[in-house]
């Protein structure tokens, strides 16, 4: 983002003294910084429920595998082993194996196999645009990012602990508890209670 900056200012003062009429990082797509908020509860729902297959094929591998939207768009049909996918992640480098969820499962089994990758016939620029519309055609400013906050929340939600959040995101114990910020106390606690209740 920074070179990108300085680019711009240069070009811009090109253009301000004559020197050249182009610019050319006009069209580069910034890097995602700071903090990003989940997605409202309503707008996850409608991307899982989206008419367009590209939507919510999208929200399904963000939210169910919570990678990160590059790591989404490596994604091969062949990375898919024995009800797990195999993601080596770009940032990390780190191998995790997200297990497939029953409903993620159901969305890759009637999304059809037109190529290598999983998505298809759009860059990870055009995804991350395509989303951002849709959410804020509902009312709520996203990005992609926020996806792996809902994950994260979800899981600890559902009763997962620190550790297995951990292991299928691929973050660290550190980084899970930092997402977790939001996570609703209520579904937590009510996990933790039927968790107790279960071992007695």
């Amino acid at each position: 983002n920074m070179v990108i900056a300085v680019l711009a200012m240069i070009y811009k003062w090109g253009r301000r003294n004559n020197r050249t009429t182009v610019d050319p990082v006009k069209d580069i797509d910034r890097y995602e910084v700071g903090e990003h908020d989940p997605w409202p509860e309503d707008v996850l729902e409608a991307g899982l429920a989206s008419d367009d297959p590209t939507v919510r094929l999208a929200v399904h591998l963000l939210y169910f595998t919570g990678q990160r939207i590059g790591d989404v768009m490596k994604m091969r049909w062949g990375d898919i082993r024995g009800g797990y996918i195999y993601v080596k992640q770009t940032k990390t480098k780190k191998i995790v194996e997200p297990p497939l969820s029953a409903e993620l499962k159901a969305e890759l089994d009637r999304t059809p196999k037109t190529a290598v990758t999983i998505v298809t016939g759009i860059n990870e620029g055009q995804l991350r645009r395509k989303l951002q519309a849709f959410t804020a055609g509902l009312g709520a400013k996203t990005v992609p990012h926020g996806l792996r906050k809902n994950a994260v929340n979800a899981l600890l939600e559902a009763g997962c602990t620190i550790a297995e959040v951990s292991a299928i995101t691929g973050q660290t114990h550190q980084v899970v508890e930092h997402y977790a910020a939001k996570v609703n106390r209520k579904k937590l606690g009510g996990a933790a209670i039927f968790q107790l209740d279960s071992a007695r």
